[in-house]
């Protein structure tokens, strides 16, 4: 447990191990019973239930904390989203909370108006200097596109849902003896005498005879086992191999720019000056003092920053943060913003540069149109070339015919269906390699078989010239390889043997003094160890043996390098001076606590839904999770 809790609280595993603890929740459970609901309901436990608008509000809720966390300056796409897993985690969330929420309702768990007040009030979200600001909740609410009454009643099931875990879980804190304990054993180090075996050590290995390769080879024959290999001959045409951009003339060119001038229109662009601030009454006041008739420039040396650590852009519309851009483009050049407030801290705006809409000229557009057209008469030409070819091949036109007249490359090889040749080299570049190696191990020898269309635009033809079953190699064909094998297994033989030796005559009163001189090496000692730790001569299986006994304990072990052996034995155990509970760093008791917490409250939900089993609407559930699938 110690160790779980040790390499938990000092890295991200702790947070994302109470996140994970949320899909825990779908684990232990299982999908939920699907039955047929009426209306807009979710989830149902008892007679509460969540209905699908409160998923979709929940969602954004959650979309827009993780986007304004992560500084992204813009809202996470619905792809982004699902990447992050953001649906499901907030499905499985209001499993858990339509479980609250009946378990609230049978004790009868109620929150007053001013409660929600304090509530969102109290939400750092919508904070600003410290206090509540009502234009960064209003924003909230136009972002999320929801009322203001709707979210009140969102936050109210919450605020109940919270009073219900506070009162079980909120008091809980890990005794100060388990952090003593914790601090021992992560504090603690040791010291060891040890002796490197080596293969000089253990003996000098005989040359294997040939009933030693023979039963080796015996016990390991399924390791040289040949597979089934095919010889195979491919044939690719790509759109690559058929555009020719200088192909195109000027006058095609320029007869397409003037069809599609739509097209090549280029979007205003700004060049902004963004100041920001920590809070709205340091921006007020460098606002007045603007009013007041310092420039702008002076202003932003006075908060002690450049000009170029405050320009952005040039850049479209699309490129700035969704909160500000309609501010930005609302601007005249050179004038300078009012105070406007942002998610990120409020901001003073200047516009120093506009380059207004406008036609791209032919000559920047001019390769974009040749690589454009040369495309389409590639797209053409492949088509035409591809029923061609199946009229010659029907003819009876061999591929390695075909592949000159069409200046086609051609390819022949032999590969097992993980695309490996008999040399064990991966043959590279394989179109739709596993929808094409699929096909030849599939296909019968000399078959007349249909092309594989290329994902992005092609064909690769190919024919099985010859099929090599599987078999199994003969000694003699791998005799090298078997004396490697059969040399690198008595090796450890040999090893553990001579460990094994050395650790009776330890057990039997010798020192490690006595072992060295008898074995003609170097007594080592390693200091410092620290439990879970390596060492570059013992490894990480040595520091762990030498952890697994108390002080004086000797043994044997596995060296860092594979084919060394290490005898130790414990010389010194020495624990921290201070084991007290307030040198603990409070990022680590409050990850305990929380893990603590966390495993009351599961608990917690797995009797809830003992008492009041969750059940889904099934067409609801199925709706929303379609759309992440």
């Amino acid at each position: 447990m110690l160790d779980t809790i040790r390499s938990a609280v000092n890295s991200w595993v702790a947070k994302v191990f109470l996140g994970l603890l949320v899909l825990c929740f779908v684990l232990l459970w299982g999908v939920p019973e699907l039955r047929k609901t009426s209306g807009h309901d979710l989830f149902i436990s008892g007679k509460s239930t969540i209905k699908a608008d409160a998923y979709r509000l929940a969602l954004r809720d959650q979309i827009m904390r993780f986007s304004v966390a992560n500084r992204m300056q813009r809202l996470l796409s619905e792809g982004e989203a699902q990447q992050y897993g953001i649906p499901q985690l907030v499905l499985a969330q209001l499993q858990q909370d339509v479980l609250l929420d009946e378990q609230a309702r049978l004790m009868k768990i109620g929150v007053s108006k001013d409660g929600i007040a304090r509530a969102i009030g109290a939400d750092r979200f919508f904070q600003q200097d410290g206090h509540f600001d009502r234009n960064l909740f209003n924003g909230y609410l136009r972002q999320l596109n929801t009322h203001e009454g709707d979210f009140v009643d969102y936050y109210a099931a919450k605020e109940k849902r919270d009073q219900l875990i506070y009162s079980a879980t909120g008091s809980m804190k890990a005794p100060a003896v388990f952090y003593s304990a914790l601090l021992n054993y992560r504090g603690e180090t040791r010291s060891a005498d040890y002796l490197v075996i080596s293969p000089k050590e253990a003996g000098k290995l005989e040359e294997p005879t040939e009933d030693n390769l023979q039963k080796w080879f015996d016990a390991h024959k399924s390791e040289f086992h040949a597979p089934e290999y095919r010889q195979v001959t491919l044939m690719e045409m790509t759109p690559e191999s058929l555009i020719k951009p200088a192909d195109i003339s000027e006058d095609e060119a320029k007869e397409y720019y003037n069809a599609n001038s739509s097209h090549f229109i280029s979007p205003e662009e700004r060049t902004v000056q963004i100041l920001r601030f920590k809070s709205r009454p340091e921006a007020d006041d460098a606002s007045a003092k603007l009013r007041g008739g310092m420039t702008f420039d002076d202003l932003v040396k006075s908060e002690h920053k450049t000009l170029a650590d405050i320009t952005k852009g040039p850049a479209s519309k699309t490129g700035f943060p969704s909160t500000i851009s309609a501010d930005i483009f609302g601007l005249e050049q050179g004038k300078v913003s009012d105070v406007i407030n942002d998610l990120e801290g409020p901001v003073i705006m200047r516009v120093v540069n506009i380059t207004p809409q406008g036609p791209i000229p032919f000559e920047k557009a001019e390769p974009d149109i040749r690589n454009i057209l040369a495309k389409n008469n590639a797209a053409k030409a492949m088509r035409e070339d591809h029923d061609a070819i199946e009229n010659a091949r029907f003819e009876g036109v061999s591929l390695d015919d075909l592949a000159n007249q069409y200046k086609l490359v051609l390819r022949k090889i032999t590969i097992d269906s993980k695309a490996q040749t008999p040399a064990g080299q991966t043959v590279g570049n394989l179109p739709q390699q596993s929808i094409l190696v699929d096909g030849i191990f599939q296909a019968a020898e000399g078959a007349d078989l249909d092309p594989i269309a290329i994902q992005g635009g092609g064909y690769v033809w190919y024919r099985i010239d010859k099929v090599i079953n599987a078999r199994d190699r003969t000694l003699d064909e791998v005799k090298d390889k078997v004396v490697t094998g059969w040399k690198a297994d008595e090796t450890q033989k040999l090893l553990d043997e001579k460990a094994s030796q050395l650790e009776k005559e330890l057990s039997d009163h010798k020192t490690i003094d006595d072992l060295a001189k008898q074995l003609g090496v170097t007594k080592k000692t390693a200091r410092g160890l620290k439990r879970g730790g390596s060492d570059e001569v013992l490894g990480s299986d040595g520091v762990n043996a030498v952890f697994s006994g108390p002080k004086g304990h000797s043994g044997i072990s596995k060296a860092a390098i594979h084919t060394q052996r290490i005898v130790y034995q414990v010389t010194e155990v020495v624990e921290p001076l201070n084991n007290d509970e307030k040198s603990v760093e409070d990022n680590i008791k409050e990850n305990i606590d929380a893990m603590i917490e966390t495993d009351l409250r599961m608990e917690m939900l797995q009797i809830a839904n003992e008492i009041a089993p969750v059940k889904a609407n099934t067409n609801n559930l199925r709706a929303i999770t379609n759309t992440f699938q």
